[in-house]
């Protein structure tokens, strides 16, 4: 198969993955907003947001380390054991001290955003970070190998298991803490399905663990720091109404939030191929290549993204009332806001990895 052809086909199964597991995420957006209502969505969103951010402190950049420097030895096995025998390890120590400092910080949060339905949550969802920062550093792993069909399985799976317990969980009676349990069981799946998946590319080894952890966690670090500013474009408006507001304004919020993602999963599926890809053009000095990668994602993402916008905004009101109800056509207004922004940023997140790479080499 040729690169060219390559590249459309992994670009094809990250966004056939993106699709399922937003797709996924949003329909359980849909059942927490139609049987728990506003008040407990901004519960549940305000919990997820917190994570996602603990998230990115706990991870320290391993998974983009992970992505970089297996495309740059993908053909050197005893390299590949040791950078991700370093980045599987670290990850396991991190999740473990995360998860026992979140449970602690639980009530501090609760506290915060005065919302003590909060604390019980977050402890519930401290179990996570062991199964979640390994799963990240594997899918990091998968993504440097540029092995798309099982990263976009362990992803669809993981959204699936979300659903399926979500769902079930709230039907029982458990409501947001059913939703929050399913984040849990859902992340621990993934995470065993990636350790049998991966075993075949790799052997863990303790040679020299501590110089390569060293290299990646500083290269990781120069990521966390620009995540961290994406991550205040991402997630600021959450925790800001969640402090100053109220859960249910949080859950008018999420509906907006939910429906304007839906305009980053093309450039996100291109991303996830580009960066590795960059790696890979950059090592071999192939900077002709780099340059049409550019011009031809950004191109083609902006064809797609700004037809799509204009009709979802014209009938904004139509779609929030349909699938979520009457209650919520206070999300109207945040969603025609958001949409401008969401297009806009959507053409320059297809090169967001390659903009990372040549930062990172400067």
């Amino acid at each position: 198969m040729s690169e060219t052809k390559r590249f459309a086909f992994d670009v094809g199964i990250t966004f056939i993955a993106s699709s399922i597991n937003m797709l996924i995420a949003f329909l359980i957006t849909v059942v927490l907003g139609r049987y728990i209502g506003a008040d407990d969505l901004g519960l549940y969103r305000m919990t997820s947001t917190i994570y996602g951010i603990a998230m990115l402190v706990a991870t320290v950049g391993i998974p983009a380390a992970m992505i970089k420097y297996v495309a740059e030895y993908k053909g050197d096995r005893d390299k590949n054991n040791t950078i991700v025998s370093a980045g599987v390890i670290t990850s396991l120590f991190l999740g473990i001290a995360f998860g026992v400092f979140f449970y602690l910080a639980s009530d501090i949060f609760a506290g915060l955003f005065n919302m003590p339905e909060l604390s019980g949550l977050l402890k519930i969802l401290s179990t996570v970070f062991p199964f979640a920062v390994v799963g990240g550093a594997l899918l990091g792993f998968l993504n440097g190998l540029r092995k798309m069909k099982k990263h976009g399985t362990a992803t669809i799976i993981q959204a699936v298991l979300m659903l399926v317990v979500s769902a079930g969980l709230i039907y029982l009676g458990y409501g947001v803490a059913g939703a929050v349990i399913g984040i849990v069981l859902s992340s621990a799946g993934s995470c065993l399905y990636l350790i049998l998946i991966s075993r075949e590319y790799f052997e863990i080894t303790f040679h020299d663990y501590f110089p390569t952890t060293k290299k990646m966690l500083t290269f990781g670090s120069q990521i966390l720091a620009g995540n961290a500013i994406n991550m205040v474009n991402y997630q600021a408006d959450i925790v800001l109404i969640g402090y100053f507001l109220t859960a249910t304004d949080v859950g008018y919020y999420a509906v907006a939030v939910g429906l304007s993602k839906f305009f980053w999963l093309i450039p996100s599926a291109i991303q996830m191929i580009t960066y590795p890809a960059t790696s890979e053009y950059w090592a071999k000095k192939d900077y002709g290549a780099l340059q049409k990668m550019i011009d031809k994602s950004m191109k083609y993402t902006a064809c797609v993204l700004l037809p799509v916008g204009l009709g979802v905004g014209f009938f904004a009101g139509d779609i929030i009332t349909l699938t979520f109800g009457e209650e919520f056509i206070y999300a109207v207004l945040p969603l025609h806001i958001l949409i401008v922004g969401t297009v806009v940023f959507g053409v320059v997140k297809a090169i967001g990895g390659k903009l990372r790479c040549w930062t990172c080499r400067v």
